[in-house]
């Protein structure tokens, strides 16, 4: 490497030794490694803010589990019961209601997850992967569980109210609750319906990146000329 006479280290072009091929520009002072992009174009290195996009799609997917058990309240049939000197029973030998509850949390559950899958894809385009994926899935667990707790809530202390009200004979409706589902702190554990929005949300999100044509998931930023 030489400096031009009467110049000064970092203020003239670096020449490379003899049988060294040159490049096509010059290490000045505002070089860009980007040849035909200025300076103040070049792109820069991913923001460390990024790594923060999976706990981002974690938390909003999970926060979407409010209004999808407010749905669910709605669309789910009440249980009848019976009050007697025993206790509650069954209003109807076989209550189809019972079911009904988990099968409308289940065919709500798909749509829901799918769009989270979709969500999730769009939103988090810069930090697409096996990190996204993961706190996806776990978000949509989170508002499984939401979903079941709020859902099953609507209505209850009114439930609970008139059953206390009751004469022995009297019908009353309990808010609909999910029969196939079992959740707990410690161990953690989570089974049943309430994993469904997980399922056809990573189902969802797997199938996109399957189908994705860029190599890393991401979108190619623009080259030089505005290509590739």
């Amino acid at each position: 490497m030489s400096v031009p006479a009467g110049g000064e280290p970092g203020t003239g072009p670096v020449r490379l030794p003899a049988g060294v091929p040159q490049p096509g520009w010059s290490l000045q002072p505002g070089w860009s490694p980007y040849p035909g992009l200025p300076p103040e174009a070049t792109p820069e290195r991913p923001a460390p803010r990024r790594r923060l996009v999976p706990l981002a799609i974690a938390a909003a997917a999970a926060g979407l589990g409010a209004p999808f058990g407010l749905v669910w309240a709605a669309l789910a049939p009440r249980v009848p019961l019976r009050v007697t000197e025993a206790g509650l029973v069954y209003a109807e030998a076989q209550p189809e209601q019972v079911a009904a509850a988990d099968g409308w949390f289940a065919v709500l559950a798909v749509p829901f997850g799918v769009l989270l899958g979709v969500g999730a894809w769009l939103a988090g385009r810069r930090a697409r992967g096996v990190a996204t994926l993961l706190a996806l899935a776990a978000g949509a667990v989170g508002a499984g569980l939401i979903a079941w707790w709020l859902g099953a809530r609507i209505g209850l202390s009114g439930y609970q109210a008139s059953v206390a009200a009751a004469d022995p004979g009297t019908v009353v409706d309990r808010p609909p609750d999910l029969a196939m589902a079992e959740a707990g702190w410690w161990p953690p554990r989570v089974t049943g319906v309430p994993l469904v929005p997980a399922l056809a949300a990573a189902a969802t999100y797997t199938l996109l990146a399957a189908w994705s044509r860029f190599p890393n998931l991401q979108p190619e930023r623009p080259g030089p000329q505005g290509g590739p």
